[in-house]
């Protein structure tokens, strides 16, 4: 196997992973919002709230980790596609500039650590807001 079969070879793999882990993540996003929409309606308990918070907060730091991955991924692109284009003896083609600034990475990455950031906020609010009855 020479250096640009290699090369393309990760850059499957790593496309395919990335695809895999953010289906993986999405379906576990979608486990735990069932869980919260079946605790916040179905029945109360004596721990409901905190409950709650608890969901808010495993959201939250899952759509962070998520933002880190997309980021990491960006990267892992990046350098994949840098040695690709050496091993073929040539440069990486340039990309196509556009009136936003950031690529699609960037944009995902963004959107997810805005609704982890929304999902934070969520859970400090009910717990204010609920403090006296959150573990009531």
């Amino acid at each position: 196997m020479d250096g640009a079969e290699y090369y393309k070879t990760r850059l499957e793999h790593t496309l395919q992973h990335t695809q895999q882990s953010t289906r993986l993540i999405y379906l576990i996003n979608a486990a735990i919002l069932g869980m919260f929409y079946f605790v916040a309606s179905a029945f109360k308990f004596q721990y409901r709230n905190a409950t709650l918070v608890f969901l808010l907060l495993i959201l939250s730091f899952i759509n962070f980790m998520h933002a880190c991955l997309i980021l990491r991924q960006s990267t892992w692109y990046s350098m994949i596609d840098e040695a690709f284009a050496r091993s073929l003896g040539t440069t990486a083609v340039p990309r196509k500039k556009t009136r936003v600034p950031w690529g699609t990475h960037k944009i995902y990455s963004i959107i997810h650590f805005g609704l982890a950031a929304a999902l934070l906020g969520a859970a400090i609010i009910l717990c204010v807001v609920k403090r006296s009855s959150l573990f009531a």
